[in-house]
């Protein structure tokens, strides 16, 4: 694994490389964070993710986990942790080292029919994978609008 340069909240913005998805969920902002917190629903719900677990006993800020998304092993550390509102994550290491720093938020905002949730990257890239911004753009897009689909049909009609 290779390590990256781990980034704080503060630092999203700052990075060259944006993403932002903003999806609409017919669940409530507390039993959408549950489920986000929860490392061990990921599987269930967010593309790709084959493996997705703690790697020590804690749960808030400071946590870290693995997560196996395709063909990438990433290890994260939560650097924010907000009951219903927020939660953001930084990677530490990656084994295909197409990044040098990442962080990740997203914000669970209440609204009529249940939740917005803005799902928010910013990141470096590798000189070598710049060429490859465009389709990391659009497939991590098209990720967060499925897996907010996927997260609303486990809210609302279980598996």
């Amino acid at each position: 694994m290779q390590r990256t340069t781990p980034l704080s909240i503060g630092d999203l913005d700052r990075q060259p490389l944006q993403i932002t998805e903003t999806v609409n969920i017919d669940a409530e902002p507390e039993e959408a964070w549950q489920a986000i917190a929860d490392p061990t629903t990921w599987t269930r719900w967010f593309p790709g993710f084959n493996e997705c677990r703690a790697l020590d006993a804690t749960s808030g800020v400071g946590a870290t986990r693995l997560v196996h998304q395709d063909r990438f092993r990433v290890t994260e550390q939560i650097i924010a942790w907000e009951p219903g509102r927020l939660w953001g994550m930084t990677v530490l290491s990656i084994n295909i080292p197409v990044l040098s720093a990442m962080v990740e938020t997203a914000t669970l905002t209440p609204n009529n029919s249940g939740t917005t949730i803005t799902w928010r990257v910013g990141a470096t890239m590798r000189w070598w994978a710049k060429p490859a911004a465009g389709k990391l753009k659009r497939d991590t897009a098209d990720n967060f609008t499925k897996a907010s689909q996927q997260l609303e049909q486990l809210l609302i009609g279980g598996d």
